[in-house]
């Protein structure tokens, strides 16, 4: 034990240069790690979904702003406006006045049978 410590204190250079060393190491993992992350999260993030003018979509309604546990989870409506990220969105109670996050909006298809839907346009 005495020998690796004087061992150490002859050569306090070389101790450092290994801890420099295993700390740049170390970085590069990290920073390797963190790329690698990013370049998920930049996948999930793309959205599959592009909406366009006509299509019919459910907007899920958060719990908050529903005024009753028996009212729907989603509002139905139809695209009216499709720009960036956002669209406008008309229900059969109107227009709603805030643009939607494609993110909340899932895309319906119809299917044979399937009654129209009837949008009011205010």
């Amino acid at each position: 034990m005495k020998q690796q410590l004087s061992h150490h204190l002859h050569h306090p250079i070389k101790g450092f240069e290994e801890q420099s060393e295993q700390r740049t190491k170390m970085q590069k993992t990290v920073n390797e790690n963190q790329e690698q992350y990013n370049a998920k999260m930049k996948q999930a993030r793309k959205s599959k979904t592009s909406f366009k003018v006509g299509d019919i979509v459910a907007i899920k309604i958060d719990k908050v702003d529903k005024t009753s546990p028996l009212h729907p989870n989603v509002l139905i409506g139809k695209v009216l406006q499709v720009e960036n990220n956002y669209t406008k969105v008309v229900t059969r109670h109107g227009i709603i006045s805030t643009s939607i996050s494609k993110h909340a909006c899932k895309k319906i298809h119809a299917k044979a049978g399937d009654k129209p839907i009837k949008c009011v346009y205010r």
